[in-house]
């Protein structure tokens, strides 16, 4: 009897830690829901040459996401930066989970803190950039038809699907084709 009577308590007293951290998660959640109703989320997609150029333009509500090809110099930005760099092919040699969750986490961490300025920059800003750029619309809610349905994109499906999944986005391989296949489509049709 006394085992039962000390696993109840014990089953008790994490009921009680559980509740309590769901609070905690809440209200955290609450938080950044009020913060990022207050300070929406503006992102732009540049190309290499279009980040030097804007590169005078950043304050200190920017981040960017700079994507390179393996190998080439990264170029010099005045923002906090994440520096990538990744192939641009949807085959394992392209965007690694890693990559993608770097992603989530430099932008979920610095969009709290009121850095809600996202730029996402590669060699030309049309496949890995946009394909980064629609997971972080698709995660904060926003439009992601902006690139999806923009002919100068075409975005990379690996990078979109990776970046969805860092999100931890409720998001099906089949959402993340249809996206993908309608831009290529839209692209293919504005050439």
């Amino acid at each position: 009897m006394t085992g039962a009577i000390k696993l109840t308590a014990l089953e008790e007293h994490f009921r009680d830690l559980l509740e309590r951290i769901e609070e905690m998660y809440e209200s955290v959640q609450d938080y950044f829901t009020v913060q990022e109703k207050e300070q929406p989320l503006i992102l732009n997609v540049f190309s290499r040459y279009e980040m030097e150029q804007y590169n005078k333009k950043l304050d200190d509500k920017c981040i960017v996401i700079s994507i390179n090809t393996p190998g080439r110099e990264t170029i010099p930005i005045h923002a906090l930066t994440l520096h990538l760099e990744v192939v641009d092919t949807a085959t394992d040699r392209g965007m690694t989970a890693r990559d993608a969750l770097a992603v989530a986490l430099f932008v979920q961490q610095n969009v709290a803190k009121g850095k809600n300025h996202v730029i996402v920059h590669s060699d030309q800003g049309i496949s890995r950039s946009a394909g980064v750029a629609a997971g972080i619309l698709r995660a904060y809610g926003m439009d992601v038809g902006a690139i999806v349905k923009n002919g100068s994109y075409c975005i990379n499906g690996r990078c979109y699907e990776y970046v969805c999944r860092a999100f931890r986005l409720p998001v099906s391989k089949k959402e993340i084709e249809y996206d993908v296949n309608r831009n290529h489509q839209i692209y293919i049709n504005s050439i």
